[in-house]
């Protein structure tokens, strides 16, 4: 893959995730976006109305932007996702599935997700750091939590594919791309590679190697290195979303 071509996936890619963060804020409730980011602490984990404590569009750019140029800042929004997701799914178990949204979802807005927030799960938010959340990293949370409530062991390289699915479920890759695209190319003929990834700490050298070596040993998918335009985590995010979206193809 040409830089250019990597730098157009990585303007496709945080275009998304903005337009995500955008429309989550139309849909949540005050405690959930308290909880992705908002800079004012006081704030009732039990709901109700409080223009005081709620998170403008523009406070949630910002809060993206800032994750998108500061990988450590990217890193400790997903462990802190992590540990509401955990909550999540020790609550739920794989009915926590429900939960997830984003683009390419039936629930682009997040609105299931923010509703449970702020009703059943408001416990799991007291129990961790919320500063600097966003809906669509506890999504990914979620998702590799219930990944990794699958423990049979999974090859590196997948044993049988059918192809035709795996394109139908990743896209194109000849035009223009997002790393969600290379994502879900990777984890249907490296699914164990993938989930290596998911074994490592968010931000850690490990993690950058394992992302390494997924790209490396997955050719089909037309990502030799990892991207430096897009962090780590960012791209750990979307092979979560992918290896759980993949388990439920029918």
């Amino acid at each position: 893959m040409t830089e250019g071509k990597r730098g157009r996936m990585y303007m496709n890619y945080r275009a998304m995730m903005t337009a995500a963060a955008a429309v989550a804020c139309f849909s949540g409730t005050q405690a959930f976006a308290q909880a992705q980011g908002a800079p004012n602490t006081n704030v009732n984990l039990a709901g109700g109305p409080s223009s005081r404590n709620s998170m403008t569009d523009l406070e949630r750019r910002m809060n993206l932007d800032k994750m998108f140029e500061d990988p450590a800042s990217a890193a400790q929004a997903y462990d802190s996702s992590r540990l509401i997701a955990q909550c999540v799914v020790k609550l739920s178990g794989d009915k926590a599935g429900a939960l997830l949204g984003g683009p390419g979802t039936s629930d682009p807005r997040f609105s299931k997700l923010s509703n449970a927030m702020t009703g059943r799960y408001t416990s799991c938010l007291r129990g961790a750091s919320a500063k600097s959340l966003s809906p669509a990293l506890l999504t990914s949370a979620i998702a590799e939590n219930l990944v990794e409530r699958d423990t049979s062991a999974v090859p590196d390289r997948a044993m049988t594919l059918d192809t035709t699915k795996a394109a139908a479920f990743h896209g194109d890759l000849a035009g223009p791309v997002t790393i969600v695209n290379i994502a879900r190319c990777t984890v249907t003929y490296s699914p164990g590679l993938a989930r290596k990834v998911l074994a490592t700490d968010a931000g850690s050298p490990e993690e950058t190697a394992a992302l390494g070596a997924l790209y490396a040993g997955t050719p089909e998918c037309g990502m030799a290195t990892v991207p430096t335009s897009i962090g780590p985590v960012f791209q750990r995010s979307a092979i979560a979303d992918a290896l759980y979206a993949w388990s439920q193809q029918k």
